[in-house]
């Protein structure tokens, strides 16, 4: 475009110049078509990139100690960010009439705060059990002279690991339920505690008024640190088995989301019962063949 242009050019992060008068509609023309021929969407998506990943168990007041004598920040001397993948929020907190967000972020049994600074939870579009992966610098906070690390965050996403283990495991579902063999037991046949730990959740969320949940909301609120996890296989016929056996009222719509309805005056039974349990622990292959 420079036949248009009295002038331009400058440093890498310059952007000025001064087009011809009347010239300024063809010049809007042509470096809108030059940019589209050239500029793609991965070209304009914000990356950030950081230093290195880290694991829980090193965020440490040496290690935040060893970052500050990098000090100054700024630039050309910026903050050092790192990457967590798998952290589990079991915290959502609005702090400062909601401009910002603070999180109990946890893994491997050690729990850190976040801050992230001028977005809401609201915004977040992240709940509490979700698990996430965090890119965030290092901070130390000082609260009645106790000093503690703690994490600012500057993105998160629900966690990739996450997404792809939920999508295997509703892929292995439908598997065996359509009568396909399969031979890790413990993956697949719940326990008599898993059947109590489900209903009693159940219980919780229809005495507080809460009648769907979809599947993914039940893990997360399922998720506890001390017990065994229960996936999405268990889950599912465990759902099947109460409502075969009349525990509780079931109805599965679209997108793995039930609405039920707990009887808390139901007649006892036993889920031996189960004509679904007794099929689904035929189809599996002992070990020795």
């Amino acid at each position: 475009c420079d036949d248009l242009l009295v002038k331009y050019g400058g440093h890498e992060l310059a952007a000025g110049l001064t087009v011809k008068r009347g010239k300024l509609n063809e010049f809007r023309k042509r470096i809108n078509a030059y940019a589209n021929e050239r500029i793609t969407e991965d070209m304009l998506r914000i990356k950030i990139e950081a230093d290195c990943e880290l694991e829980m168990g090193e965020l440490g007041m040496s290690f935040a100690n060893e970052i500050a004598r990098l000090e100054p920040f700024g630039i050309g001397n910026a903050s050092p960010q790192f990457v967590m993948t798998g952290v589990t929020v079991r915290k959502l907190m609005p702090i400062s009439a909601g401009k910002h967000t603070k999180l109990l972020l946890q893994k491997d049994g050690i729990c850190v705060t976040a801050m992230y600074f001028g977005v809401s939870p609201e915004d977040l579009a992240i709940e509490e059990g979700d698990a996430v992966d965090v890119l965030f610098n290092i901070d130390v906070n000082e609260f009645r002279n106790v000093r503690s690390v703690q994490m600012v965050l500057h993105d998160i996403r629900i966690c990739e690991e996450f997404v792809k283990k939920y999508d295997d495991e509703k892929a292995e579902y439908l598997r065996i339920k359509a009568g396909g063999r399969y031979s890790d037991e413990a993956a697949v046949v719940p326990t008599r505690d898993d059947f109590a730990r489900v209903y009693t959740m159940l219980r919780r969320e229809y005495r507080s008024q809460t009648g769907s949940l979809c599947a993914k909301d039940m893990l997360k609120r399922l998720d506890q640190p001390d017990a065994s996890p229960i996936g999405y296989i268990k889950l599912k016929y465990i759902l099947s088995v109460f409502n075969e056996l009349r525990l509780c009222e079931i109805d599965e719509g679209e997108d793995d989301l039930y609405t039920f309805k707990v009887a808390f005056n139901a007649n006892k039974t036993s889920i031996d019962k189960s004509f679904i349990l007794k099929k689904l622990k035929g189809q599996c292959v002992p070990a020795h063949q």
